[in-house]
């Protein structure tokens, strides 16, 4: 169909508006109706390495005195106690559950009379009597802590009972030489005068 010359005259602008409707009508639209967001649809998405969160590193807590707690175990020690002869001295040094720095001690002092000092003398009942009991060992439960590199353990609870009613009361366990303690205890017992005492102890073998 022939147009004719008024339909020409606006042919360009018909074509202008079809090339605007084309390139244009969409973003006008959106504008328009907009997409709601929930409905849009999910761009791919590179999924991220998520970094590893290192976890808390816990310090376990240290042992206050590591030199001295390698003394645990039992320790033995031999001595002369007046009147009451060649003593021996069994103490088992450990430490107290969940209080590294409380130590605790197991003694058991254990004497024999010295039979030479009885020699030539005639042994009645009285003396046989008076060597059985000081044969009777006597022991403790004791507890402490460090005090100048020394452990300082206290009388918690007494077991037995000596012959002339002194026992240790106090224990002062120093490390002395390679494998050896230096032990001192005290028999502070009201009313009566007791001997305190020290040996060098050596490790148990077992």
């Amino acid at each position: 169909m022939e147009l004719n010359p008024k339909q020409k005259k606006w042919l360009p602008w018909v074509a202008v508006g079809i090339f605007l409707a084309v390139h244009f009508a969409p973003g006008i639209m959106s504008v328009i109706h907009p997409v709601h967001a929930g409905a849009r649809k999910p761009s791919p998405a590179v999924p991220l390495m998520q970094r590893a969160v290192p976890a808390p590193v816990t310090t376990p807590a240290s042992d206050p005195y590591p030199a001295l707690q390698q003394l645990s175990g039992v320790w033995i020690g031999e001595t002369v106690m007046q009147d009451r002869g060649s003593c021996k001295l069994r103490l088992e040094l450990g430490i107290k559950p969940l209080q590294p720095e409380t130590f605790t001690g197991d003694s058991t002092l254990s004497c024999a009379p010295n039979l030479g000092m009885m020699r030539g003398a005639p042994v009645g009942n009285h003396q046989l009597m008076s060597a059985l009991n000081a044969m009777k060992p006597v022991s403790g439960i004791f507890s402490g802590q460090v005090q100048n590199g020394t452990i300082d353990l206290k009388l918690d609870q007494l077991i037995g009972d000596s012959p002339d009613g002194c026992h240790p009361t106090e224990f002062s366990i120093t490390p002395f030489g390679q494998n050896n303690l230096a032990a001192k205890w005290q028999q502070d017992i009201p009313d009566k005068k007791c001997e305190n005492g020290d040996m060098i102890m050596r490790r148990s073998p077992r």
